[in-house]
């Protein structure tokens, strides 16, 4: 593994949404493709997924291998709680979850789908799965025991195609053709304590979306296109204010 510090990657200024450069250390270790990376919410830890079938935990501070999983397969897509100690990982073209807990060193539960999994989250503490697949309608799980809590039942248009948590965790945002919030408005993540919002944010562009990302004070959402645009949408007015490139 080498460490190399050098600036060549970009971020944008989230109030002026112009891109700066900033400094990135190089960290190599997988040996084939990474195909999912995640930054925990303290900034310690950085959770890679990658061809070469593994998921390596990473200490940002020192630059050093925490814990890697062998999966067997190759990785696709992954999400962790905000400490990156419950990892959800999804293998390409699989139908199922599988939940590693970094505190034991060991897999959790296996959470199955009917088709090819597409969307995967993880709750700010680790206690619940946000998923769907090609079938339509996501599901909501206990990550311990591998429990389905909830099926997305008002369905809309068609399947989910992106999906989002808010930073408290008591909000996700939905794309199946609409953009959905759902508001949990009581303990359990069940039908009965969820409610449904449809959101304001309108654009041309908008049917394309298959990813999503809330900006913290959630008032502002990005979402990424499969036409290679960026959208930066405002809930207060309902319209795109900035588009990328």
């Amino acid at each position: 593994m080498s460490m190399e510090s050098h600036y060549d990657r970009y971020i944008y200024d989230s109030k002026r949404f112009k891109r700066l450069k900033f400094p990135k250390a190089t960290l190599s270790f997988h040996k084939a493709p990474v195909k999912a990376v995640f930054i925990t919410d303290d900034q310690k830890r950085l959770i890679s997924g990658s061809w070469d079938k593994s998921v390596v935990v990473w200490s940002l501070e020192k630059g050093e291998i925490i814990h890697r999983f062998e999966m067997g397969d190759l990785v696709e897509m992954l999400h962790t709680d905000s400490v990156g100690q419950i990892i959800a990982v999804v293998i390409a073209g699989s139908k199922k979850i599988e939940i590693l807990n970094l505190i034991q060193m060991k897999r959790r539960s296996v959470l199955a789908h009917p088709s090819s999994i597409n969307c995967v989250q993880v709750s700010k503490d680790g206690s619940l799965v946000f998923s769907s697949d090609y079938s339509g309608p996501f599901k909501i799980w206990n990550s311990a025991t591998g429990q389905l809590l909830y099926t997305q039942v008002n369905r809309t248009i068609g399947m989910t195609r992106a999906m989002t948590l808010n930073f408290t965790g008591n909000k996700f945002y939905t794309h199946d053709g609409n953009l959905i919030v759902w508001m949990k408005t009581q303990e359990p993540f069940q039908e009965k304590n969820l409610e449904l919002r449809r959101a304001s944010v309108q654009s041309q562009n908008f049917e394309a979306i298959c990813a999503l990302c809330i900006m913290r004070d959630e008032k502002h959402i990005i979402c990424g296109t499969i036409n290679g645009r960026i959208l930066v949408g405002d809930f207060a007015t309902g319209s795109i204010i900035q588009e990328f490139p």
